[in-house]
């Protein structure tokens, strides 16, 4: 029986085995972690932000607009909430990418748009506004009956660390932590087209709960801009 065995042939062996190392090709070891920050990582999110987020996301780099102290204080209370996430290199410690989390509530138009009045700088005085208009108009919180939602306000990754989907996968877990904490509602503004992309193809395989707010284009951009009040900008 045992020389029987030896003498059949193994059919499509060396496809088997080419198969198998391009599947060990293909799966890649990730060399970060995604973690919870600490108050001792709020400052190097920040620097991070100032060099990753702001001059390359559409709103603000269409305006050329550089971070005030208004909206880095912001920032700060929005990762004191303790909902958001940063994605952590295994290795050295240092922080390639970060998704800040914030919960809002109904009134948080009306308090941004009391602090632009108080706001010297011109283009820090129209953002606000225009953020307020932009939570204001959808009413999310009376058209799904929700008190409070989660909100995926910032996300961004080191320009030497994108394409290996650091973002989305900080996205991922972002929304799996709002499904943990007992939100019903999560909301995230998709200012590009890779951003609105990525997120509908999520939404429509999970059928989730979830509030997607895309700008099409610049164009979009400014008439919103103008409808909040801020056309003085350009």
């Amino acid at each position: 029986m045992a020389s029987l065995f030896r003498k059949l042939p193994i059919k499509h062996s060396s496809n088997f085995i080419k198969r198998n190392r391009t599947a060990c090709h293909k799966k890649k070891v990730q060399n970060y972690l995604i973690v919870r920050p600490t108050s001792d990582d709020y400052e190097c999110i920040l620097s991070l932000m100032r060099r990753a987020y702001y001059p390359e996301e559409p709103t603000t780099s269409s305006l050329l607009f550089k971070p005030t102290v208004v909206f880095e204080d912001h920032t700060i209370q929005s990762l004191c909430e303790g909902y958001s996430l940063i994605a952590r290199c295994k290795y050295n410690g240092d922080i390639l990418g970060a998704c800040i989390n914030e919960t809002t509530h109904c009134w948080d138009p009306d308090v941004k748009d009391s602090l632009a009045c108080k706001v010297n700088d011109v283009k820090s005085r129209q953002l606000l506004h225009f953020y307020a208009y932009m939570q204001r108009v959808p009413d999310l919180w009376r058209k799904y009956g929700v008190q409070k939602i989660f909100e995926l306000a910032y996300l961004f990754v080191r320009k030497d660390e994108r394409g290996k989907g650091i973002a989305q996968n900080l996205a991922r877990d972002s929304r799996i932590l709002a499904a943990d904490c007992g939100f019903p509602l999560v909301r995230l503004d998709a200012t590009s087209h890779y951003s609105f992309g990525k997120k509908q193809k999520e939404i429509f395989a999970r059928r989730e709960r979830f509030h997607l707010l895309h700008l099409a284009s610049s164009s979009d951009l400014h008439e919103l801009l103008n409808r909040a009040g801020a056309s003085e900008i350009f």
